[in-house]
């Protein structure tokens, strides 16, 4: 009896399983992080507007957050690429903080173009400002020789007449795992039929 129960568990968990091969599922994440193609070019504005939602203090007056919260609002839509759904949760309360739609635009609507950078935003100046100052300070040396020191030739130090200001930390590349859950799934009514399994012989 004990046996004939795992039996029947394995092979309903094999025919689940057999539902999508592991190329097909494979295939569909690749074909949607293809860099350039408009579901990436959707998911990157998404993601690049929660990563800058979430690092800035001034993010309603960040113009890379306000170009990629425009952009997935037109293209995370239920008759486009409806990841809304997903991006919504944590998109939606910032962008009613910040006075701006929270309803995706309905109907087809054209592609967006690749995330502005998120350090394309209000600290854009600062920085610039502070990478076009030259250095004012070079370690003193008595001895000169013709091939250029560590000290002569590392990065400036600022002087104190430069303002510094903080600059959010790049944003993180990441893999969003929403097209693999087919696959997640079914991973995890495998291990829930091993379980339930072990859990009869015990």
């Amino acid at each position: 009896m004990k046996a004939s129960t795992v039996i029947f568990a394995s092979f309903l968990a094999a025919a689940s399983a057999s539902s999508m091969s592991e190329h097909e599922a494979f295939f569909n994440l690749l074909k949607r992080q293809e860099p350039g193609s408009p579901a990436y070019n959707c998911h990157n504005n998404c993601g690049t507007a929660i990563t800058i939602s979430k690092s800035d203090a001034n993010v309603c007056s960040n113009e890379a957050f306000k170009s990629g919260y425009a952009n997935c609002l037109q293209c995370a839509g239920p008759d486009n690429f409806n990841i809304w759904r997903i991006y919504g949760r944590t998109l939606t309360p910032v962008g009613s903080k910040c006075g701006l739609s929270t309803t995706p635009l309905s109907g087809k609507q054209p592609d967006v173009p690749d995330a502005k950078p998120a350090s394309s935003g209000s600290s854009s100046s600062s920085v610039s400002s502070a990478a076009s100052s030259p250095a004012t300070s070079v370690a003193s040396s008595s001895v000169v020789s013709s091939t250029p020191t560590s000290a002569a030739t590392s990065s400036p130090s600022p002087s104190g007449n430069l303002t510094t200001s903080p600059i959010p930390p790049p944003p993180q590349q990441t893999t969003n795992g929403a097209a693999g859950l087919q696959v997640s799934g079914t991973t995890a009514g495998i291990f829930g039929f091993v379980v339930m399994g072990a859990m009869y012989f015990y």
